[in-house]
């Protein structure tokens, strides 16, 4: 939930930053617009699904530039990380679910030693 929050406020700043680059010519408007819509698809499945399906984005899916890159050592690479770092992450968060379920336990059965 924390993380679907944050995603929405993000998309909304760079959104906000997008339009004043519309009005001024000094910030660029359109990394900001493409920032925004991928906070905005990462918080929500839906719009994610939507924007996946738009004929500019299969377009883009198709193009030969964006299959070399999606095959390059950079996404590879990329692709490695993230993977290792998910894996972390279960790995800690299990480890504290386990500690803290432990320790519901011991509370539990103090709790009945003490009736």
């Amino acid at each position: 939930m924390f993380r679907k929050v944050l995603f929405i406020i993000a998309g909304i700043v760079f959104g906000i930053l997008g339009l004043i680059g519309l009005a001024l010519p000094v910030i660029p408007q359109v990394p900001f617009l493409v920032a925004s819509l991928l906070f905005f698809s990462e918080a929500s499945p839906k719009f994610k699904k939507w924007l996946h399906n738009t004929k500019v984005y299969k377009d883009m899916e198709k193009s030969e530039w964006y299959q070399k890159f999606e095959n390059s050592w950079f996404m590879k690479r990329y692709r490695a990380k993230r993977d290792d770092f998910y894996k972390r992450g279960d790995e800690f968060l299990e480890k504290r679910h386990l500690l803290t379920g432990k320790h519901e336990d011991l509370i539990e059965m103090k709790d009945k030693d003490d009736k």
